[in-house]
């Protein structure tokens, strides 16, 4: 935290200090006395008591790439979707940086990857990313193999692949298995 003041710092101040900034506005104020009550200072840490009664470090700026990263890579992290990888901490927005997915299409072969982040997880977002990314740069492929994720397995997506001739096989889940999809998490 060094020269970079974490967002939580009016929380800390309002704690130790029972002081505000003088800029807040009286809603601001209010809000922040309000929000106070959940939050507890243990130095150098501050905790929250969260709603679902789990208490949950802030997290201050400098560290949220690699808290996210140790929670969805390691053990404990277990390749969780976004919303579940949040739920495991805490800061300013947290959700809103995590809230997207990425699609990736790996060739059986060359096992070149194509990847798109998008922000939601609908057959819409299936279709673009096949359209602009697989068949517009590399033409139709011969099968595309899913692992029945519902953005797959629906009406849309599969009048697409009929349209084009696409055959898919669908393979089983392997949410039981986290680790099992090693060949486009490297490259993710």
């Amino acid at each position: 935290m060094q020269g970079m003041v974490p967002w939580y710092s009016v929380i800390v101040n309002y704690l130790v200090a029972h002081t505000l900034p003088t800029d807040l506005s009286r809603a601001q104020k209010d809000k922040v006395k309000s929000e106070a009550k959940y939050y507890v200072w243990d130095d150098p840490y501050l905790w929250r008591f969260c709603s679902d009664q789990v208490v949950r470090r802030c997290v201050p700026n400098d560290e949220h790439n690699s808290v996210l990263t140790f929670c969805h890579n390691f053990a404990c992290g277990g390749h969780f979707g976004p919303k579940r990888t949040a739920r495991k901490i805490l800061w300013v927005h947290s959700h809103h940086l995590v809230d997207f997915h990425i699609y990736s299409c790996c060739d059986y072969v060359s096992k070149w990857v194509e990847a798109k982040a998008t922000r939601t997880d609908d057959s819409a977002a299936v279709i673009g990313f096949v359209k602009s990314h697989i068949f517009n740069r590399f033409g139709v492929p011969r099968a595309i193999i899913s692992d029945q994720g519902s953005h797959f397995c629906n009406r849309a997506v599969g009048t697409l692949f009929k349209k084009y001739g696409v055959p898919t096989v669908w393979q089983q889940p392997i949410i039981h298995r986290p680790m099992a999809k090693l060949k486009c998490q490297i490259v993710k």
